[in-house]
């Protein structure tokens, strides 16, 4: 009776399945608070006696169920009239439970008829304050000698809530090219986690209370989704921005900051007027992603959302004022290169190349296998469109995101993560992050915003190149970014020292010194690279002789605060031996 008497007891009032120092409650107490990792209150105990006692308590003091003080016998004492010694080290005695003890007893004699066995008198467990300065191992020991308590514990301390387990793992597309885009090592860069940046979702399913997203400011009327279907636009959230926090999954972006724009609101579908309304809230090298796509000539079949003229011509607006738009290709597997796609349609084209919106069209491209892809690495999967105007690629498939749950649900909808988000959709938030990684990383060293085409070039220009596979590389979809290199082409290639990042990156983060402020590390600066072309030619004798002339600072070549001969003959050495 008395061990199914603890379990209980403790069940109520941890909440715990099983805790060791409750099974062997009359072990030492410095066992029993080990038990808990030291996640224990210092002045507190909870104490239990004995079925049967007469003892509650009132204004803080035991006393027996008529009134009568209650007075804790000490084992030493044969006749059972003297104070235990711990009676002066408790400050306070104050019942466990918060309800009357007659709704106690109503409950366990109820509880009792269910179960068909006693139930222990939880009218009998109490917490302990003790004074300040007493020992709680010391407190507990001497509890437990007493013949009448059944068990003394510990206080725990309330435990956090149970988390999901790190998914980041079977987050390839976070991994360096060609896997994925290289956004774990960008993070580590200046501003690589995207934190210049403001990128807008449009579309309408987003379940904002989920424990893995970011804050996120909607703009615009609120946004009434068709299909009563909150996981997408979460997904698409959790692929660029999911808190880096050690559980679930982390965003390509965690640094950035997060707007979504309705396409769908009580006014009725309008992708047009969500353009440019998240245009309207965001600064120009910020970034729109429309997670659309809409009904092609083909059958229906789908295809950019720009097909439709009143978007396109948003899309147009939003990338003249500076803003790089990123537009999902559709699910469509379409050929937007077709002749579908140049005739009737009242002359409206947007996917020749001389129509191009300047939007970055996203395709979806299988994943590697080592992370479920279904075919070739970067292989047109048979569900995207293509064509001439199709930019980028991300992955199509295998992604692990927030929502949805096939991964991990346990916890309700505010936890839940899946592994398989696929389509267009999957694809686009990854090429949305690159963007955004490489517009903070330059704007955290350059001051300034990259242009909607710029952004485009570096990316296309340096991408991990698309692959056939049941489909050949011809059927158009772009390569796969990899934003380390689209930064080093937007400084220049400048790499002197070789490690792989560029000498502004270098210099930015500190392990490379730029005494001069010339954007050259110091351990690879060559003085007689006068024009900073990175090679010694007569264009620097010019460039040195001009400056020379005019009397400028730079032309201080040996650094002894005038310009004069001495400085000629300096520079002249200098570019003789080459450096």
């Amino acid at each position: 009776m008395k061990s199914t008497c603890r379990v209980v007891s403790l069940v109520m009032v941890c909440g715990l399945a099983a805790v060791p120092a409750l099974a062997q409650a009359n072990e030492p107490a410095r066992t029993a608070i080990a038990a808990y990792s030291g996640h224990v209150e210092p002045d507190r105990v909870i104490v239990k006696f004995v079925e049967g006692s007469d003892v509650t308590a009132v204004n803080g003091q035991l006393v027996s169920r008529d009134g009568g003080l209650k007075t804790l016998v000490d084992p030493r004492d044969p006749a059972g009239m003297k104070q235990a010694p711990i009676a002066g080290s408790i400050a306070f005695w104050s019942r466990l439970h918060a309800i009357s003890d007659a709704q106690l007893e109503a409950q366990r004699q109820q509880a009792q008829v269910y179960w068909g066995t006693p139930l222990p008198d939880l009218r009998l467990t109490f917490t302990a304050i003790l004074m300040p300065g007493t020992d709680l191992e010391s407190a507990i020991d001497q509890l437990r000698a007493l013949a009448e308590i059944e068990y003394a514990l510990p206080v725990v301390k309330p435990a956090p809530p149970p988390v999901p387990p790190d998914f980041s793992p079977f987050q390839g597309y976070l991994h360096p090219a060609p896997i994925g885009i290289g956004a774990i090592i960008c993070s580590t860069w200046p501003g690589g986690t995207g934190v210049h940046v403001t990128v807008c979702d449009v579309e309408y399913s987003w379940n904002y209370a989920h424990m893995d997203l970011p804050p996120v400011i909607h703009l615009g009327p609120p946004g009434i989704d068709p299909f009563n279907d909150n996981n997408h636009g979460t997904a698409v959230l959790g692929e660029m921005g999911s808190v880096n926090n050690g559980w679930g999954t982390i965003g390509a972006v965690f640094g950035a900051s997060f707007r979504t724009a309705a396409a769908n609101t009580a006014a009725g579908y309008n992708v047009a007027s969500a353009i440019t309304t998240a245009a309207a809230g965001l600064l120009p090298g910020d970034v729109i992603l429309i997670e659309q796509q809409t009904f092609g000539p083909n059958g229906g079949n789908y295809v950019p959302c720009e097909w439709d003229p009143p978007v396109y011509g948003a899309i147009k607006q939003a990338v003249g004022i500076g803003r790089i738009v990123v537009e999902a290709a559709g699910n469509g597997g379409e050929n937007l290169d077709g002749p579908l796609y140049s005739t009737g349609h009242g002359g409206h084209y947007p996917f020749l190349l001389p129509n191009d919106s300047g939007a970055i069209i996203v395709g979806a491209g299988a994943a590697p296998a080592a992370f479920g892809g279904s075919t070739v690495d970067r292989s047109r999967l048979w569900f995207s469109c293509y064509g001439a105007t199709v930019d980028l690629q991300g992955w199509g498939e295998s992604v692990t995101t927030s929502g949805y749950g096939s991964l991990y649900s346990f916890e309700g909808v505010n936890l839940w993560f899946t592994a398989t988000f696929n389509g267009t959709s999957s694809a686009s938030p990854i090429v949305a992050s690159a963007c955004v990684a490489l517009l903070s990383v330059y704007e955290q060293i350059t001051g300034l915003p990259l242009s909607p085409q710029q952004v485009r070039d570096y990316l296309v220009l340096t991408g991990s190149p698309q692959q056939s596979g049941i489909f050949p590389a011809s059927q158009h979809i772009g390569p796969r970014p990899d934003v380390l290199q689209a930064i080093d082409l937007a400084f220049g290639n400048r790499d002197c020292n070789g490690n792989f990042r560029p000498d502004a990156i270098d210099i930015a983060m500190g392990s490379s010194l730029d005494a001069n402020l010339n954007g050259i590390p110091d351990e690879c600066d060559c003085p007689a690279d006068f024009d900073g072309s990175g090679f010694v030619d007569t264009d620097d004798f010019d460039a040195f002789v001009r400056a020379f002339e005019a009397g400028t600072d730079n032309a201080d070549f040996d650094g002894s605060g005038f310009v004069d001969t001495d400085d000629f003959d300096a520079f002249v050495r200098a570019f003789e031996a080459g450096c």
